[in-house]
């Protein structure tokens, strides 16, 4: 049993530096379509978006978030039998990208309880959020929606396109199949 200790380390080392253990993905909320309802549409195409998803605002990276988006967006609506146009789709996809600051509580550690006798604290942690939502062209109802929130580094120099990817995926995973 005493060679199992040191090994905790080194196996850590190796998920980390093989990228075997990737870090969670980001809370994703879908609604919407039933596999029915998504029978009568054929094709779909792109919109862009005219504003950030609600309660946020826009981002210098966004554009770059939705470039990464709509190719992952279009390879998987593709797999489940929808074709896309260029324009005018039966469906119509608009992915939008947003950022705010949230309150998040987290706990403390024992010897800040000791200190101050509170067991949480409020911090304000930056949050980015993306949207994929399919209307209906004709009727302009909303068919679809998915969403991934999670914390991000407005601050980073460069944008996690690995971890935009996951991100995208996991709502895209989501979008029933016809």
């Amino acid at each position: 049993m005493q060679g199992i200790g040191p090994m905790r380390p080194i196996s850590l080392f190796l998920c980390i530096s093989l990228g075997a253990c990737a870090p969670p993905v980001a809370t994703v909320e879908t609604t919407g379509a039933t596999i029915g309802a998504l029978d009568r549409y054929r094709t779909f195409s792109f919109e862009g978006a005219t504003t950030p998803p609600n309660g946020y605002h826009g981002t210098a990276r966004g554009e770059d978030v939705v470039g990464i988006a709509e190719p992952l967006v279009a390879d998987a609506l593709g797999r489940r039998g929808l074709a896309h146009a260029s324009q005018d789709g039966d469906l119509a996809v608009v992915v939008s990208v947003g950022r705010r600051v949230v309150d998040k509580t987290r706990p403390l550690s024992r010897t800040a309880v000791a200190v101050s006798g509170d067991r949480f604290e409020t911090i304000q942690v930056p949050e980015g959020a993306v949207v994929i939502e399919a209307y209906d062209r004709r009727t302009h109802a909303q068919v679809w929606r998915g969403a991934a929130t999670d914390e991000v580094d407005f601050d980073a120099s460069k944008l996690d396109k690995a971890r935009a990817v996951r991100t995208i995926d996991s709502i895209m995973a989501r979008f029933p199949n016809r």
